[in-house]
């Protein structure tokens, strides 16, 4: 669906704001304040939470769909049950 762009903006905004909720929550402990910059100096990347709510703005519809579209399926998984 979303590579055919059948979403909303209704459903990208409440996407937003969910990643925005989460990226507010990481100064709420000492562990996620670690947690974050830990990953961004592995990323070569410094940002602030705040920095990244900002990138995570300017994306667009186009963006997502573009996105979308590159991913293709590479691995099929068959969950049986062994006994």
């Amino acid at each position: 669906m979303m590579k055919a762009s059948d979403f909303t903006d209704e459903e990208m905004n409440h996407a937003m704001l969910s990643l925005q909720n989460d990226l507010k929550a990481v100064n709420d402990s000492l562990s996620g304040i670690k947690a974050w910059y830990l990953n961004q100096i592995y990323r070569c990347d410094i940002i602030t939470p705040e920095q990244a709510i900002e990138r995570y703005r300017q994306v667009t519809r186009e963006r997502i769909v573009k996105a979308a579209q590159s991913i293709t399926l590479d691995t099929v998984y068959v969950l049986t049950d062994v006994r």
